[in-house]
């Protein structure tokens, strides 16, 4: 048999047009593929240009709140008091001579005096005079809270203390701890320090 007869015989077979076909369908898939991947990827990279260019998405830009600054802290305020904004004013419902000032004790006990006697270190001014020298009348605030208190026995002792306005607004900083807290009530006077109490709380 001459090698012509052979070949055609080969290229009559089932087995060869079989594999004839399967190597067609291999290449045509292959250039499908490499067409479809890199016409996606176009897309997809002209989609997140403005990201990418430091545009913020409309959910970013209203999700940062407005005033604020990259810092996060507010020039001007001291390390040592920290003021918030006005929240809602405490009422007043009776004049300052007749205000209770209701001390509450770490044991739990609620100690109440005349709000007008009620002194700090025998300060004739009724006040509290935080670290940086700002100074807080009693008569001006609703209360304040005793976030910490070093011993008061030490002679250097400090108090971390939040005051909250009559305004509305409040105050932290820090004031003096080794001086007594004390005021009058019916049965006498009354004595007591930061480190031992957690709040005091006038009574409109």
């Amino acid at each position: 048999m001459s090698d012509t007869e052979k070949t055609g015989s080969w290229w009559q077979t089932l087995p060869g047009v079989l594999t004839a076909l399967a190597a067609v369908i291999t290449a045509v898939t292959g250039l499908v593929a490499l067409f479809v991947q890199h016409s996606g990827g176009a897309e997809k990279a002209s989609a997140a240009a403005p990201t990418q260019a430091g545009v913020a998405s409309p959910a970013t830009q209203q999700a940062k709140p407005s005033g604020t600054s990259s810092a996060g802290a507010s020039p001007g305020v001291a390390s040592t008091m920290a003021t918030s904004s006005p929240a809602q004013p405490t009422p007043l419902t009776k004049p300052w001579s007749q205000v209770q000032a209701a001390v509450l004790g770490k044991d739990g006990s609620t100690t109440r005096v005349r709000a007008e006697t009620l002194s700090n270190c025998i300060s004739v001014n009724h006040e509290l005079t935080l670290d940086g020298g700002q100074s807080i009348g009693f008569e001006r605030m609703a209360g304040f809270e005793v976030l910490q208190a070093e011993r008061h026995t030490s002679s250097t002792a400090k108090a971390q203390i939040k005051v909250t306005l009559l305004s509305g607004g409040s105050v932290t900083g820090m004031v003096e701890a080794n001086c007594d807290l004390f005021g009058e009530n019916e049965m006498g006077r009354f004595s007591t320090f930061f480190d031992q109490i957690r709040s005091v709380h006038f009574e409109y």
